[in-house]
């Protein structure tokens, strides 16, 4: 029997936060479960945006219809656990005038540059740089959590680097003139640590 192909859609550019897309992350605090993710940060006044949403919530509307038997599936806004929340909500003033987008994944998603080349490390894969990822929606219900939707990472397309965010800086940079000089010079700073007994 062929296996169903979910209905997906591939998101505009975007600077990925909270990147875990080489190893998983918890889910949550006070869950031990574990899942690849990435947030997807979207400006609301981006024409692309405009574009996509529609398409995004049209195949989440699609998944609860056919998990939960509603017509035109749930309404999203009254959803508890809903994978878009407004980002003016949010206690980070970065995320301002965005749609935020969580999406995750049970395994490892396909991660590749612009040139094809696969991507698997942390150097390669971090918050900061520019993405566009392909997301499908799966519907789910439970006694305790009632009924959702949420958004699987099916894929990841890296299209440019960027500054980090977070995790400190790059020790390259920061002792660019003592590494260009190298050669195991003794530390000119080393005597007077000597001096002071240390």
């Amino acid at each position: 029997m062929p296996k169903t192909v979910k209905p997906s859609v591939k998101t505009p550019l975007f600077r990925g936060s909270y990147v875990a897309l080489v190893k998983p992350r918890k889910v949550s605090e006070d869950s031990e479960r574990e899942t690849f993710q990435i947030l997807i940060p979207l400006k609301k006044s981006d024409p692309a945006t405009k574009v996509f949403l529609p398409q995004l919530v049209k195949i989440m509307r699609a998944a609860s219809a056919e998990k939960h038997g509603v017509a035109g599936g749930l309404e999203l806004n009254k959803l508890k656990h809903c994978p878009i929340k407004d980002g003016d909500e949010n206690d980070n003033p970065d995320f301002a005038g965005h749609w935020l987008i969580r999406a995750s994944a049970n395994y490892r998603p396909h991660a590749v540059d612009l040139n094809g080349n696969e991507l698997e490390t942390e150097e390669e894969l971090y918050s900061g740089a520019w993405y566009k990822v392909k997301l499908s929606a799966w519907a789910w219900s439970n006694p305790k959590g009632g009924k959702g939707v949420s958004l699987n990472l099916e894929s990841v397309l890296k299209i440019k680097d960027d500054q980090r965010f977070g995790g400190g800086s790059k020790a390259t940079d920061d002792f660019a003139d003592e590494i260009s000089t190298g050669g195991g010079k003794e530390d000119p700073g080393a005597s007077e640590a000597d001096d002071l007994g240390l």
